[in-house]
């Protein structure tokens, strides 16, 4: 970001497709940062599972679903089906931990690493969420190109 805000870009967009608190949390951070050392930069954070959890009734099937299921099988398959192995998509699977307790052995309550109903993922519902994304981040660009930075 520092090389081409340096370069005279000034709008922002880090962009993820990965859910994980902690990882949102680290990019939240040096954005902060960011903000600091890039006084005229608009920055923005989409995690592309926000994006699309207001916006994927009457696509998506699964309730609750996150990791390698419905969402993110149908994506890949409408980018690069040729990286699924539909043969070895598990049944639908979910996880239960001893919440509010860390664990050691994560594989014993999250087996197949699957939260969602990967089988029930399609080409289809993976382009109609590109959409929904596509359309979302050319709507925020028009906002950051508008917003003055303070």
């Amino acid at each position: 970001v520092h090389s081409l805000y340096q370069s005279g870009l000034r709008n922002f967009i880090l962009y993820s497709g990965h859910a994980s608190a902690l990882q949102m949390a680290s990019i939240e951070e040096a954005a902060e940062r960011l903000l600091r050392s890039c006084p005229d930069a608009n920055i923005a954070i989409v995690l592309e599972y926000d994006v699309l959890l207001k916006r994927m009734a009457g696509i998506i099937e699964t309730a609750g679903d996150m990791h390698a299921g419905e969402i993110e099988t149908s994506r890949l398959l409408s980018i690069c089906p040729e990286l699924v192995r539909t043969e070895l998509l598990p049944e639908e699977s979910g996880r239960e931990t001893p919440k509010p307790l860390l664990v050691r052995d994560v594989r014993r309550y999250w087996p197949s690493s699957v939260l969602g109903a990967p089988r029930k993922a399609t080409a289809e519902k993976g382009e109609r969420l590109g959409a929904i994304v596509a359309e979302y981040l050319a709507e925020l660009v028009k906002r950051m190109e508008a917003f003055e930075p303070h």
